[in-house]
């Protein structure tokens, strides 16, 4: 009985917390299914609204985040930024989705390749599908970081989905993204000349020996990056139909505009189709804040600097045209 009423205090606490920052909406935790596992969702609805709504559906990066999780801990966290204000008033709805193994889900992220973290994005897709109040054809994905490339996927994969986006997600393949990610750093760490090229060689290094390391010790991240290591976005980008957005941000030190924009143009001969939209944040770093240089890179630094409300604003205009919505 304690057990119980404890459980309904937290609960209470929650939702009352959840309405406060989330006026005209419910807010209710999912499980969907996906195979063999079940991922731990929270799906953000507008009240009040007698028609099904459009939605989307919120990709994370790389590593062990609990989106749901840090979503309570930190009413200020980005991906509640630029998701929320704007597309909730617009009637949107918004289910963020946790890896396996992160929050309630079950699984292990450590043990998927791009193209299952695809699927489990498509499992999400196809449970929306069957909520009642949700407008089956007007789903879409989006992707932050490693979930750009995500997004991507299963939109490719999946005639239905209405959109994607792609926020600071790269176009280059995992290998150069991840030395160009080192690169940058040992920078921001004051090497340079021959002291940074040589301790880019031994990243490489350490880079293979993981690779094989990861053949056999399948379960960690080291199996993770045996599985990924050699993955090539091309295909994909040229095989995506659907209105796509990628955003870049000038300061990004893990995905880097100018280069990922070249790539793009290579991908498709220099002549992107009018489907695919770029955009590159002024002074944006990883996490969309503004900020002075790029070096700012520890994530406690970072709450000093602002959003940007420009791309909020192009956010939601660029989305709400996707679906056909003024």
């Amino acid at each position: 009985m304690k057990t119980l009423l404890f459980s309904t205090f937290i609960t209470l606490i929650l939702n009352a917390f959840s309405v406060q920052a989330q006026p005209d909406t419910t807010v209710r935790r999912v499980l969907i299914p996906s195979g063999s596992i079940q991922l731990d969702g929270m799906l953000i609805t507008p009240r009040h609204i007698n028609q099904p709504v459009p939605a989307l559906i919120w990709l994370g990066g790389s590593g062990g985040w609990d989106l749901v999780g840090n979503y309570f801990k930190d009413s200020t966290i980005f991906y509640r930024y630029y998701m929320e204000p704007l597309l909730l008033s617009k009637g949107f709805a918004v289910l963020y989705l946790n890896k396996p193994g992160m929050g309630r889900s079950t699984g292990k992220w450590q043990k998927q390749d791009f193209l299952a973290r695809a699927e489990d994005a498509n499992a999400a897709f196809r449970y929306l599908t069957t909520l009642p109040g949700i407008n089956p054809k007007a789903i879409g994905m989006v992707g932050h970081s490693q979930g750009g490339w995500i997004a991507q996927i299963a939109a490719s994969r999946n005639p239905d989905i209405a959109f994607s986006v792609s926020l600071c997600g790269p176009s280059v393949d995992v290998y150069t993204q991840t030395i160009q990610t080192y690169h940058r750093l040992y920078e921001c760490q004051g090497m340079q000349g021959k002291r940074l090229r040589r301790k880019l060689r031994w990243k490489k290094r350490e880079l293979a020996i993981g690779g094989i390391a990861g053949k056999v010790f399948t379960g960690g991240e080291a199996g993770q990056w045996a599985r990924i290591r050699k993955y090539s976005h091309d295909n994909i980008l040229t095989a995506l139909k659907k209105p796509s957005l990628m955003i870049f941000a000038e300061y990004d030190a893990y995905v880097w505009p100018e280069y990922n924009l070249q790539h793009l143009q290579k991908v498709f001969q220099n002549k992107i189709p009018a489907h695919l939209e770029t955009y590159v944040l002024p002074r944006g770093e990883h996490m969309l804040h503004q900020v002075p240089t790029g070096c700012v890179l520890e994530w406690n630094e970072l709450s000093k600097y602002p959003y940007s409300e420009s791309l909020q604003q192009k956010l939601v205009q660029w989305i709400t045209h996707a679906v056909h919505i003024e």
